[in-house]
């Protein structure tokens, strides 16, 4: 493992991507706000309108944040023992959802977005959050343009597929779920019946 001295982000060299691509990168960047800092997630909502612009401010601001937040998550967990797995965050449901699509419907901060839907559902049907959370948490995803549900995958074959990720340890799956925005936790414990209901909420008609 060998860790960055800095990292470079050149923001006229973002402006030239095509919007699916920015959406895209902002699914990874909700996914800060939600597993480590409630404010950076209001941040985000109060101003979507600039992030969606990658106005100089907010677009300083956002990658600023995701690259603090990631250093100060690896820094304490280079070899991800504990700590680190919280940025798998929405990655187990969105997995699934890349292989069930064959890699490519959607992009992968795409997929993200779903899962992370996914797993605030789950987390609320655990009595974990309040379903005010999973709202704040859909509202947002949608206001950068990313999906919050999939076309093209069956909850079968998605409970199948979860199985097979990285996180999942002597066939108990690595959920990570949201303890309130800001704050998530890891479980090995959730029913099948709760994961099936999440999926099936995340399957497009």
């Amino acid at each position: 493992f060998y860790q960055p001295e800095a990292v470079f982000m050149d923001l006229a060299m973002m402006e030239t991507l095509p919007k699916r691509e920015i959406y895209t990168g902002l699914g990874e960047i909700i996914k800060y706000g939600i597993i480590y800092d409630a404010d950076f997630f209001s941040y985000l909502e109060q101003h979507a309108d600039a992030v969606l612009a990658l106005e100089q401010e907010a677009a300083v601001h956002m990658i600023a944040r995701s690259c603090e937040i990631k250093a100060a998550v690896v820094s304490q967990d280079e070899k991800e023992s504990g700590l680190r797995r919280i940025l798998n965050f929405g990655h187990t449901m969105a997995h699934a959802i890349e292989k069930e699509t064959g890699y490519l419907r959607y992009n992968h901060g795409e997929a993200v977005a779903i899962g992370m839907v996914g797993a605030a559902d789950i987390s609320a049907r655990l009595g974990m959050i309040e379903e005010a959370d999973v709202a704040r948490v859909t509202a947002l995803i949608e206001r950068l343009h990313l999906p919050t549900v999939a076309e093209g995958c069956t909850v079968d074959a998605m409970y199948k597929d979860i199985f097979h990720d990285k996180k999942t340890i002597n066939g108990k799956v690595n959920w990570v779920l949201m303890e309130g925005i800001g704050k998530v936790t890891c479980r090995n414990d959730v029913p099948e019946d709760v994961v099936r209901a999440a999926m099936a909420a995340r399957i497009g008609k």
